[in-house]
């Protein structure tokens, strides 16, 4: 038997430029913020393909978070975090998994459970589909897609916004 959380809305933008995306990272934050205190971490679970706009997304919804530091990629450290000063959260890690051949395992030995853990973080996990069985079922589901030109659809699933 599965017990989980259910929402039956899905969101779905198709964003022009990368400000529509950061005006959609705010939301995406500042729905968060009113929303109470999971039992675990806050996951935010970013997939699409390369250049989809996880990384931009991932920036502007930081910045929005209060974070002032340079916000890069992680690519080559896997694991960055930033100190946040928000009601709920007082961590974020920005996790990418990209650049590993076993996802899973790797992530495992960094202790990422003892992160997934603790309520007052708030994880954002890029490439989430290749450790889709860390992801705890209330997961937020962040899908990136190519369009037209430079457009870019999302669609947000696992939180109300």
């Amino acid at each position: 038997m599965y017990i989980g959380i259910f929402y039956l809305e899905v969101m779905e933008y198709l964003l022009n430029n990368e400000s529509e995306l950061a005006g959609v990272a705010g939301e995406v934050a500042e729905a968060l913020l009113s929303q109470p205190l999971r039992k675990r971490a806050t996951v935010l679970a970013l997939i699409g393909e390369l250049g989809a706009g996880k990384t931009t997304f991932s920036k502007h919804f930081l910045k929005f978070l209060g974070v002032t530091e340079q916000i890069v990629s992680p690519t080559f450290v896997i694991i960055k975090s930033y100190v946040l000063s928000t009601k709920y959260y007082e961590l974020a890690h920005h996790i990418d998994t990209y650049r590993l051949e076993e996802p899973v395992a790797e992530l495992k030995k960094l202790e990422i459970e003892k992160v997934l853990d603790d309520p007052k973080h708030l994880v954002l996990i890029e490439w989430a589909d290749r450790v889709e069985e860390l992801l705890p079922p209330d997961a937020i589901r962040l899908e990136f897609s190519h369009e037209d030109g430079n457009k870019r659809s999302l669609k947000v699933s696992g939180m109300d916004l």
